[in-house]
């Protein structure tokens, strides 16, 4: 019987950390999606004028101010990345936003840029460690996002950006507040 209680426990976890993880980025995914647009009402327009246009902004949002910050890794092999060798067993730190800045596969101008073929992203990671949930992250974001903007057409930031603070968080860029003006 113990190892019955041991493998419900597992499931438990197991699920408390899926409904937790799915739960907490992706309503980041959608708040920091919302700053970025409002930061940035240049694009606003152009997201209500095409709707299909949100799909390809999700991505560029993603790689823009998504949740993730960082993953730790540990390396499986001893690995040499230009001048710096990892061993097998050593922590690796990946900053997302470094890799989704990065102008080889982005091009220079990093700003916002919903029209961006940003889905080379790796803010849900890569390979066998790509989240399993991102579809449902991603179609989350769209629904949620382009519902806000098309229902919302003067919404604004409430506050200077100055007044906008994130959490204290290594792991994922939360918003302590997000101060708007809704007009229906």
């Amino acid at each position: 019987m113990p190892a019955l209680a041991g493998e419900y426990g597992l499931v438990v976890a197991t699920a408390r950390m899926l409904l937790s993880a799915g739960y907490e980025t992706t309503s980041t995914l959608i708040a920091n999606g919302i700053l970025a647009l409002l930061s940035h009402p240049e694009h606003l327009p152009a997201l209500r004028r095409q709707p299909d246009l949100i799909k390809p902004a999700i991505e560029e949002l993603l790689r823009f101010i998504g949740p993730g910050i960082v993953n730790l890794r540990y390396a499986n092999k001893d690995l040499r990345l230009g001048e710096v060798l990892i061993h097998e067993g050593q922590k690796v730190v990946l900053d997302l936003d470094a890799a989704n800045a990065d102008p080889r596969v982005f091009g220079d101008d990093l700003d916002l840029n919903p029209h961006r073929d940003a889905i080379a992203h790796v803010r849900f990671g890569h390979g066998i460690h790509h989240c399993i949930g991102a579809p449902l992250a991603r179609l989350e974001g769209q629904v949620a996002i382009g519902t806000i903007i098309q229902r919302f057409p003067e919404l604004r930031l409430d506050r200077s950006q100055s007044d906008i603070h994130f959490r204290d968080d290594t792991f994922l860029r939360i918003l302590k507040n997000l101060p708007i003006s809704v007009h229906a």
